[in-house]
């Protein structure tokens, strides 16, 4: 596949790659402040 089609999905694959990693970065940073650690294991409640 190439051409513009080529291009528009590729920039669609890294826009979503974008989102998934802004997603992992928030469930992260809801598991430190929460006490867990940085595999999701869970902190003090």
């Amino acid at each position: 596949m190439t051409g513009p089609d080529a291009l528009g999905l590729d920039r669609r694959l890294r826009e979503l790659e974008d989102k998934e990693a802004l997603l992992v970065r928030q469930r992260l940073g809801v598991a430190w402040t929460s006490g867990g650690d940085a595999l999701g294991t869970p902190g003090d409640r």
